[in-house]
């Protein structure tokens, strides 16, 4: 059987080029975002059937916090209750055992404002005495006035 010889096609050029020329690539303005990571360590020692009250963190003036989520956890079992609470609302009311995931994702995250000060009301539903643990993670970003 004969071999079949197949020519390449001929090229015509390189063709069109990404961007056509009468385009115009523009590139948005985008001024500078100063964001930081922010974290937030807290250990409270609670007596049996107790509360306590604390403001806890004040956000820097030109700055806006989003919370993006954390945890609180307790030395010893029982229905226990954590309200985290920042001017001029509340950021949640959490019930949990041991330990508790505070889920504020980036849908329900919460945004708080410059100068707000944020409070943590715990209850210590166990007659011992009890250590608590409050963790907080978020973004700290300049405000764009």
């Amino acid at each position: 059987m004969p071999v079949k010889i197949i020519k390449a096609v001929p090229t015509r050029g390189t063709g069109k080029p990404d961007f056509w020329k009468s385009a115009v690539v523009s590139r948005p303005e985008v001024s500078p975002i100063v964001q930081l990571h922010w974290t937030l360590n807290k250990v409270y020692t609670i007596s049996g059937f107790a509360s306590i009250i604390d403001d806890f963190y004040t956000v820097p003036s030109g700055y806006d916090l989003q919370i993006g989520g954390g945890y609180v956890s307790c030395s010893e079992p029982g229905i226990h209750n954590v309200r985290l609470v920042a001017t001029p609302g509340m950021i949640g009311d959490f019930r949990f055992d041991v330990r508790g995931d505070l889920i504020l994702t980036s849908l329900a995250g919460q945004v708080v404002s410059e100068n707000s000060t944020m409070t943590i009301y715990i209850w210590n539903n166990n007659p011992n005495e009890c250590e608590f643990s409050l963790t907080l993670s978020g973004i700290l970003f300049k405000r764009r006035d």
